[in-house]
C-alpha cells in the first residue's frame, strides 16, 4: 500500500478500547481508480472478525454514497 497518498485511521474496540488501524488508499488503475482498505488489530492475536466486519461496513457506506 502506498501510504504517501493514503490515510491511516485509528479506531478503538468497544469493550477493551484496544486500538485497530485502518489504512485507506486510492490507487490509479487505467483511466479509473480502485480503493484499497486494510484493517488490523494492534493488540492481541484474534479480533473475532471485527476488522472484516468494519471494512464490510465501510465498503457498504462507499457503495451507498456512490449510488446517490
Amino acid at each position: 500500500m502506498a501510504y504517501r497518498d493514503g490515510a491511516r485511521f485509528v479506531q478503538y474496540t468497544r469493550l477493551m478500547r484496544y486500538p485497530d488501524t485502518i489504512d485507506v488508499d486510492i490507487i490509479p488503475v487505467g483511466e479509473g481508480s480502485t480503493l484499497a482498505l486494510y484493517s488490523r488489530s494492534l493488540v492481541g492475536r484474534k479480533d473475532f472478525g471485527v476488522n472484516r466486519a468494519r471494512l464490510q461496513r465501510w465498503l457498504a457506506a462507499v457503495d451507498q454514497a456512490a449510488a446517490r
